[in-house]
């Protein structure tokens, strides 16, 4: 039977078209032969080999066929997984585990998916690959004649001769190229001092007030330097939500989040659950490039970059995420300072810098297009790149894009109201918790003195943060989350006597004391899961 034949009458009742390049890819499998896919993100890499154990099984080829996959990502493996399992193919896949051993050699697996490392570390895994049945060391471990099938959605010319070399691909390889470059993402650069001008993305806070706001993913080269963006935005945002009768903090947790390589498990899989449909509550994580190559987000309209990627290979792979499967127009923006850009490509700094003044597009797709073909700028240059809406002739141009506009010139924190030693940091820490020990003996609590007082391991942190710019109870409140008025009173009386030299402006603020406690009447459930957010 026909290749072509079989591969529509599997896709077809899934409610779409198999891609030619798709079929020249299972084609090129099906008959031995090693094939290197460079195809943009969202084209539908995963499905080429999603679709080969029925395909080899209808042409008896293999009457029980197992695809080997080698993924980089342990989230990108269960997302993997769960796409497999549910695409009607016929797909039983697992990931490599020694708990399922037993019946991945019985058969009842046709997709084993693994790291490289997972695959390599373990003798159990390397003798089933030599016995029955990739990195060139893999490939050796396997017996001869298997067709290897490279993927990726961005590769330049040297990249390219480096997997062929690693993954020790045959000198018939067959090549497959479709430029990365999406039409429905608008390219912009703008140039900022330094990674401290957060006022920049003041524009998040006020789009995701709106319950109908887009998502948006903000990448941030380092670890600290995405927990200093997220919490500014989280206490803004925060703020925005108080006068809609959201709790103070809660209403923030639900719509953003972190994502790099120190979050917890858990919280990556609940970035991702919300992600992978467009029902998921998330309206914005801000990631280093952990949330990286091959995860399915939806939904995604802004990826913004504070700071630039690595390379172009990353950035080009990171801006794919926004747009999938869709083509509505889209932004990918980057912020780029001038500060650590020693330690980004060539090519990055370049794109970032953009000396030479050129399209954008044309700049970043070039080296990805097959034979280096030029990559034209769009028609209508506003919906091109920052560059090219300068140019712009259509009559309709958008010139003022809100994320190129600039902010007033203000910092996020306001500028600090005294010079804190580490003796003070300590001496204000040790009364806090002094404070919040006498709810620990002798008093009957409804909840954990942690809940009443407001006073846990990540407020002492907020403190520590926040105590250079503490000037009055209404910043206590608002700016750190604190639930309880007195408590926050006692807060700012001891900030005063360790200072001795803050006004305290607790008559003068116009707020009910009773209208603010009321809103937080502790349940059990809510007592739990309030504890959880202030301890994880």
């Amino acid at each position: 039977m026909e290749i072509s034949k079989i591969v529509n009458e599997l896709v077809n009742p899934l409610g779409f078209k198999i891609k030619p390049k798709q079929l020249e890819a299972v084609v090129n499998i099906v008959g031995g032969i090693d094939t290197l896919c460079i195809l943009p993100t969202s084209f539908g890499k995963s499905l080429i080999f999603q679709l080969l154990p029925s395909v080899f099984q209808r042409l008896n080829i293999f009457q029980s066929p197992i695809i080997i996959v080698v993924s980089p990502l342990l989230s990108l493996i269960e997302d993997q997984i769960l796409s497999a399992n549910s695409t009607n193919l016929g797909l039983c896949a697992t990931k490599l585990d020694h708990k399922v051993k037993k019946e991945i050699l019985r058969g009842k697996y046709n997709m084993l998916i693994g790291t490289p490392e997972a695959w390599l570390n373990n003798d159990e895994w390397r003798e089933m690959l030599s016995s029955k049945y990739l990195c060139s060391e893999i490939r050796s471990l396997c017996r001869e004649h298997l067709p290897v099938l490279a993927l990726s959605a961005t590769v330049d010319i040297d990249l390219t001769e480096l997997i062929i070399s690693s993954c020790n691909l045959s000198r018939n390889l067959r090549t497959i190229y479709t430029c990365s470059d999406r039409k429905n993402i608008r390219l912009s650069v703008v140039q900022i001092k330094n990674q401290e001008q957060l006022q920049y993305l003041l524009w998040i806070v006020k789009l995701l007030v709106d319950p109908e706001c887009p998502r948006c993913i903000v990448y941030c080269r380092t670890v600290t330097l995405c927990g200093y963006v997220y919490e500014n935005i989280y206490n803004l945002l925060s703020k925005e939500l108080l006068p809609n009768g959201l709790p103070i903090g809660r209403g923030a947790r639900q719509i953003i989040s972190l994502f790099h390589s120190e979050t917890l498990e858990k919280n990556k899989i609940n970035v991702l659950d919300s992600f992978s449909s467009m029902e998921g509550p998330l309206k914005l994580v801000i990631a280093t490039s952990s949330l990286g190559c091959g995860v399915n987000l939806q939904g995604v309209k802004y990826v913004i970059h504070f700071g630039p990627a690595f390379d172009t290979t990353d950035y080009c792979q990171q801006i794919g995420r926004a747009g999938r499967g869709t083509n509505a127009q889209c932004h990918a923006i980057l912020y780029f300072y001038r500060q650590g850009s020693s330690r980004i490509t060539k090519g990055m700094k370049q794109y970032s810098k953009n000396e030479d003044s050129e399209c954008l597009r044309t700049l970043l797709f070039t080296p990805y297009n097959e034979n280096n073909k030029v990559v034209e700028s769009l028609e209508t240059g506003h919906l091109c790149c920052s560059f090219c809406t300068k140019n712009c002739l259509c009559g309709n141009c958008i010139v003022d894009y809100v994320y190129e506009l600039t902010p007033e010139i203000k910092t996020l924190f306001p500028l600090p109201v005294q010079h804190v030693t580490d003796e003070q940091y300590v001496e204000v820490q040790e009364l806090l918790l002094e404070y919040k020990n006498c709810f620990s003996s002798g008093t009957c609590l409804l909840a954990s003195p942690e809940i009443v007082t407001g006073i846990s391991p990540e407020t002492l942190e907020r403190v520590k943060i926040h105590l250079p710019y503490i000037d009055s109870l209404e910043y206590v409140l608002l700016e750190m989350h604190i639930l309880n008025k007195d408590t926050a009173r006692e807060i700012l009386l001891i900030i005063k006597d360790v200072f001795d030299d803050i006004e305290c402006y607790t008559d003068n603020l116009n707020m009910d004391t009773s209208e603010v406690d009321d809103k937080f009447i502790f349940s059990d459930q809510f007592s739990d899961e309030f504890h959880d957010f202030d301890t994880d």
